[in-house]
């Protein structure tokens, strides 16, 4: 928004007040007339659909004394009149002020929240994480359910509906994480889901970033997870997280048919580990992670460059999305130590080497999609086995044509390509020979140095070994999931309000998977579907 416009204010979303459900909530008379010993009556009723003229119903609740007064409202999505005058002793109306207050939940950056509103939330999705399904709908009653039905919608196969690569990516979180708010809300109603705005951590801390205090053990949990086990998060709030184990295919039904890997877990097909809990790492075959979180100046440039909502929604997915659930998912298990590559081949700098295993093992190594045919991988293992389950390589990626290595490699530098930092690490020349390439020192790596590399991350690739969950089909597992998402539908507002982006293309565009288009309907819960034009409306702040 411009300098000059209410960012963030009861303005910008033309509302006169907002009384949050379920809190206290003190109200005041402003004004450099107001007298302190003076006599105030507060009334509040049902606003019309005409504003601020209010329904006849009566008082909803009235109070007279000073000029402050405590409520509580229990209604959120209701819009009340707020009347206040200051009544004389003998009982006249010596001023009236009239406004319009809305009940609604309020949606803050997490760092922002007081300590007690930060514990709240935090408790009640530690609950939603922990507490079965079956002694949550006694408790909470019928509606109430987990984590775990909600991950298995988000992570089901692509030939069913799909969540992202389209428009849909917005609208179906958006409707994600109403929902869950509102399973959080039978456990605490006073809670909503925060926001957090990783474009800070970025700014603050760099390369740093899983120094951030996001990763206290009381909050989320650390971005390492524990080295000694295999990166599963084992201490803390969220230690007790479970991988969701569905060998018998329970949670599939007619709609939906969650990715499992070959252990019988809700992951990626490919994703070979056998881990009863959420694992979460910083780094990548044992190299640690070198790239940021997405920049505010990316961010801002997905407003700035584009002029359709089409263009300024792939920039979001992609630019500013698509990176965060990588450097959150991680990888090992790898068939090469690139710690140790990194060590005997100083020619790669580390930022190079931790970029390109991010889009590796995040986009194409956890569905095997790297080298499809020139493998053979184990599609069942059972839990606890000790022999190898995985995939075997067909072919030596040292020993193949160097046309063959960039056959595979090419799909990997288009959407290396594509990442918000990809500009830093690879390049494109129609008249070299092999028209992608990688940059470093600012400059385009030599054929030799490129090739070399190339081999290396085909031969990473050929072999699956193991995400975290943030980089799999069933990265809701993950608590810190729910926090980063809301920060989409918070930038659809700006694209909505400021009247700087009124000369935006708003149309929708379909696209190719299931559920992509604007009259389409996607599974949202075990129960409901949402369609898409009903969607948008979430974004809609009425």
């Amino acid at each position: 928004m411009d300098a000059d416009e209410p960012q963030g204010t009861l303005e910008t979303y033309g509302l006169d007040m907002v009384i949050e459900p379920f809190r206290e909530t003190t109200l005041a008379v402003e004004g450099t007339n107001v007298s302190l010993s003076g006599r105030y009556s507060w009334r509040l009723q049902h606003a019309s659909e005409q504003g601020i003229t209010v329904e006849d119903d009566g008082d909803l609740w009235a109070h007279s004394g000073g000029p402050q007064a405590t409520v509580t409202l229990d209604s959120p999505g209701t819009v009340y009149v707020l009347t206040v005058r200051e009544v004389s002793e003998d009982g006249q109306v010596v001023a009236e002020g009239r406004v319009k207050a809305s009940c609604k939940y309020v949606r803050r950056e997490i760092r922002d929240l007081t300590d007690g509103d930060r514990e709240a939330f935090l408790d009640a999705m530690e609950t939603w994480y922990t507490l079965p399904t079956d002694a949550g709908k006694a408790k909470y009653g019928p509606n109430y359910s987990n984590y775990m039905s909600i991950a298995a919608i988000h992570g089901t196969d692509y030939k069913n509906f799909c969540y992202h690569q389209g428009m849909q990516f917005l609208t179906s979180h958006a409707a994600f994480d109403l929902i869950v708010e509102r399973y959080l809300q039978m456990i605490d109603p006073t809670v909503s889901l925060p926001v957090w705005d990783y474009m800070i951590d970025s700014a603050l801390l760099g390369l740093e970033w899983y120094d951030s205090v996001m990763f206290q053990p009381d909050w989320f949990g650390s971005a390492m997870g524990d080295v000694e086990n295999h990166f599963m998060v084992t201490g803390g709030r969220f230690g007790n997280v479970s991988a969701i184990y569905d060998p018998d295919y329970t949670l599939t039904d007619s709609r939906v048919t969650p990715t499992h890997n070959p252990y019988g877990y809700l992951s990626s097909s490919h994703n070979y580990q056998d881990l009863p809990r959420l694992t979460r790492t910083s780094s990548y075959c044992g190299l640690q992670s070198r790239d940021t979180f997405a920049t505010l100046d990316v961010f801002l440039g997905c407003f700035g460059d584009n002029r359709s909502l089409y263009g300024w929604e792939e920039c979001m997915q992609y630019k500013i999305h698509g990176d965060i659930h990588g450097l959150l998912g991680g990888a090992f298990d790898c068939n090469t130590d690139m710690a140790n590559f990194s060590a005997e081949h100083p020619e790669y700098s580390h930022g190079l080497l931790a970029f390109a295993l991010q889009i590796l093992t995040f986009k194409f190594t956890a569905c095997n999609a790297l080298t499809p045919d020139d493998n053979v991988c184990d599609a069942s293992c059972d839990r606890g086995q000790t022999e190898p389950c995985g995939c075997t390589c067909l072919m030596d990626a040292f020993a193949i044509s160097e046309e063959q290595v960039y056959g595979y490699m090419q799909p990997f530098m288009e959407a290396a390509m594509t990442d918000f930092s990809g500009y830093l690490y690879i390049t494109h020349d129609e008249e070299a020979a092999y028209p992608y390439g990688f940059i470093q020192d600012d400059h385009r790596m030599s054929d030799e140095h490129a090739m070399f590399l190339m081999r290396t991350l085909v031969k990473i690739g050929c072999e699956p070994g193991a995400v975290g969950m943030m980089s799999t089909a069933a990265s809701p597992v993950d608590p810190i999931f729910w926090v980063l998402h809301p920060l989409f539908e918070k930038a659809m507002h700006v694209l909505l309000l400021s009247p700087k982006y009124d000369e935006y293309t708003m149309e929708w565009v379909d696209g190719e998977c299931p559920g992509s288009g604007y009259t389409d309907e996607l599974p949202i819960t075990g129960e409901a579907h949402a369609a898409i034009d009903s969607c948008v409306q979430f974004f809609l702040p009425t």
